[in-house]
């Protein structure tokens, strides 16, 4: 497979606002590999929309080695990004980064090791852009290899994500 190549400055994908990227406040899952030129990097792997306009969600890594997952804040959700631990994320080097939630249950992945657990309830339902590699409307523009993104409308569990990491294989919307 050929993976897609980001230089940090002003590449990404864009796929527009679809109704089948709103969650509301439902189940949903969004995953991707990566290879990060720098594990210290403010940046989007994907992003539905900016942090500055509720329905927001994103799959992040952070300037200290960290996974991020980013929404909307509000009053019923004050913490607007759940950060794991520094240094989860390594520099040049492939790595599967999973962002689920399930009910209010919040949590991230890397390489099937759960490294945020939270709550959150966000309505995810906006006519933000979705995209990959940055920020719309903003930067936060990524920097190395992105590849296998996929975003499911259920929370895969730690099995299922352990699975994927596992086998480099994509589940099928059946699974």
């Amino acid at each position: 497979g050929h993976s897609l190549s980001f230089d940090g400055s002003d590449d990404y994908v864009y796929f527009g606002d679809d109704d089948s990227f709103d969650f509301a406040t439902g189940n949903f899952t969004v995953g991707a590999w990566i290879n990060p030129a720098s594990a210290s990097q403010n940046a989007r792997i994907v992003a539905r929309g900016s942090t500055n306009t509720p329905g927001c969600y994103q799959l992040n890594i952070n300037t200290s080695g960290g996974l991020r997952l980013s929404f909307y804040e509000d009053a019923q959700n004050p913490e607007g990004d759940y950060d794991s631990n520094n240094n989860a994320i390594q520099a040049e080097t492939w790595q599967y980064l999973v962002l689920t939630r399930n009910g209010t249950t919040l949590k991230g992945y890397v390489n099937a090791v759960e490294v945020i657990n939270a709550s959150n309830s966000s309505d995810l339902t906006s006519a933000q852009a979705l995209a990959i590699g940055y920020q719309p409307g903003y930067e936060s523009h990524f920097n190395g290899l992105i590849d296998e993104v996929a975003i499911w409308n259920d929370a895969l569990s730690a099995m299922e994500v352990a699975t994927l990491y596992n086998s480099g294989n994509p589940l099928t919307a059946s699974t």
